[in-house]
């Protein structure tokens, strides 16, 4: 438990995110990163490639389980996403459209925390 968080504080968050998240069963060929400002978003579309939801953030720990789900070494994502995010979508792109599997996906807060 965080210092400073009482039971009451805890309990109260574990309920407003239990209300807050979304869960949904996609492809992963239907997910597409993409540069959005200073950042990066995930579009989930459907079969015809229209956006099914708005596009999410992509929170610190998606980025790992995506590195780790593509074989991407975590080194070389970091590195990408820090320097050259460009690259890092057309290869996470590029992996998730060959792909067939399909993935539950977690959005809390209007993000990926996964």
């Amino acid at each position: 438990m965080k210092a400073g968080t009482t039971m009451e504080e805890l309990a109260a968050e574990i309920m407003r995110q239990k209300e807050s998240k979304t869960d949904y069963i996609v492809y992963a060929r239907n997910l597409r990163m993409e540069p959005c400002g200073g950042s990066l978003v995930l579009h989930v579309l459907d079969s015809s490639g229209i956006d099914r939801i708005e596009p999410l953030d992509i929170g610190d720990y998606a980025h790992k389980q995506l590195s780790g789900y593509l074989d991407i070494l975590a080194k070389y994502y970091r590195r990408m996403l820090e320097e050259y995010p460009k690259l890092l979508t057309e290869n996470v792109n590029g992996w998730l459209s060959r792909t067939d599997a399909q993935h539950m996906l977690r959005v809390l807060d209007g993000c990926v925390p996964l």
